[in-house]
């Protein structure tokens, strides 16, 4: 009987997770960078305040993002085209 209960409150947690995620905006997809380019100006600009924004827009990429699995591709993606340049350094 405790059995049958805890699988309609889970049940019933699991229609509430449905209707939230229904009643939350669609997230836009994320625009393709060009990584390579970005890592270059980051660490040959002299320019403080557009490395500071494009540091910030990389943060704001990773919590503005809702899904797990979008946010997983993100992390990721900054990590292969290491854009803080520690890779580099950490193999030598």
């Amino acid at each position: 009987m405790q059995q049958q209960n805890q699988e309609i409150t889970a049940g019933q947690a699991q229609l509430m997770q449905q209707r939230q995620a229904a009643n939350q905006p669609q997230q836009p997809p994320l625009a393709p960078l060009n990584y390579e380019k970005i890592k270059s100006f980051l660490l040959a600009s002299d320019e403080t305040v557009k490395v500071c924004a494009t540091l910030q827009a990389f943060r704001w990429r990773l919590t503005k993002t809702r899904k797990k699995k979008t946010l997983r591709q993100v992390i990721f993606t900054y990590t292969h085209y290491d854009i803080l340049d520690c890779g580099e350094k950490a193999a030598n």
